[in-house]
């Protein structure tokens, strides 16, 4: 039983992951999440983007501003939903 709830974690966390956040130059940032629906979908996507994204600005003790954000749900032909923000540190 151990084992299995183990395994069934580490399959979760295998199935939601994010691009990182990547420069676009100028203070401007974007990153990307995907998350399949056993891993939280959508909701959990927009969660870790939105993680990384805070993590990026408090290096510099800023916070995210200046948000735009794309979410897409699963669909037939692909398996993860998605979250893709673009943003800018701010005070």
């Amino acid at each position: 039983m151990r084992v299995a709830s183990v395994v069934l974690a580490l399959a979760l966390a295998a199935c939601a992951h994010t691009s990182g956040v990547q420069s676009l130059g100028q203070n401007s940032y974007t990153v990307t999440a995907s998350a399949s629906p056993g891993a939280g979908g959508v909701p959990k996507a927009k969660a870790m983007a939105y993680a990384d994204a805070s993590a990026q600005c408090a290096k510099s003790g800023q916070r995210v501003a200046d948000v735009s954000e794309q979410l897409s749900p699963p669909t037939w032909t692909e398996g993860m939903a998605l979250a893709t923000l673009q943003f800018r540190c701010g005070s």
